[in-house]
């Protein structure tokens, strides 16, 4: 019998700051679940109402859409990856511009998978593309950082440490494929929302490579301190002016 698994190495690379916006995603994730599991409104209206179907698609839907879910895996899966890369994503970007990549994310794969699927009356919902970004964005600011894949082949255990950037690669790397294999088309039948994923994968890794660019993560490595809504971002942002003894005992 065999089985695979993975679980984060701690590299010491923990938050300098809370994550505010990171653990508030989650609370209003978590709220919105638990107001669709107890509203008196049926549950089908509501997913008429605020998910995002192509057909009949409504501009609140792309932001609404991105708080629902379908069951509590769904919903524990995606909170679960939102928490893990979330809080080093938001320390180095700062709390306004990660709020801005992960709804960005979200926008951009709805709007790839509504504009290519009109006519679909399948509707989407879940905070997957957003989180797909996130984890873009940490596959480029963190692709050092390791993590270990468990794997059981008879009765054989082993361990294998898989940087960030490729384990997520091969993460999500099948959701960007197959989003450009068939430029955006879903099947009629309604499953996984690969564009979603694809897109908003792509996305971060675009992001994070700008960041990564522009020397916020130098910043964020030098420096204790970030801007309080902007993280590491500001050019501006320098190294504190070194001590004088500091400079004599450096000579």
């Amino acid at each position: 019998m065999s089985h695979l698994h993975f679980h984060f190495v701690d590299e010491g690379e923990t938050s300098r700051h809370w994550p505010v916006v990171t653990w508030s995603l989650i609370v209003v994730n978590i709220a919105v679940y638990l107001a669709m599991l107890w509203s008196p409104t049926d549950y089908d209206v509501l997913v008429r109402e605020y998910a995002l179907t192509p057909d009949d698609a409504q501009w609140w839907q792309y932001l609404s859409s991105s708080f629902m879910h379908g069951g509590i895996l769904h919903l524990a899966g995606n909170l679960f990856f939102l928490l893990v890369l979330g809080d080093n994503v938001e320390d180095v970007l700062g709390p306004l511009p990660f709020l801005a990549l992960y709804l960005l994310g979200g926008v951009a794969g709805d709007g790839l998978m509504v504009a290519v699927n009109p006519h679909l009356a399948v509707p989407s919902l879940g905070a997957s593309g957003c989180i797909a970004t996130v984890a873009g964005a940490y596959a480029v600011l963190f692709w050092n950082s390791m993590m270990e894949v468990d794997a059981c082949i008879g009765w054989i255990a082993f361990q294998v440490p898989v940087p960030a950037l490729l384990f997520l690669m091969m993460l999500l790397g099948a959701d960007v494929w197959l989003t450009a294999k068939h430029a955006g088309v879903l099947g009629p039948g309604g499953g996984i929302n690969y564009v979603a994923h694809g897109v908003g994968f792509v996305v971060g890794l675009a992001a994070g490579a700008w960041v990564l660019g522009h020397g916020a993560v130098g910043r964020y490595r030098r420096l204790r301190e970030g801007h309080l809504f902007f993280g590491y971002l500001p050019a501006d942002l320098e190294s504190p002016p070194r001590s004088r003894a500091g400079a004599r005992r450096g000579r």
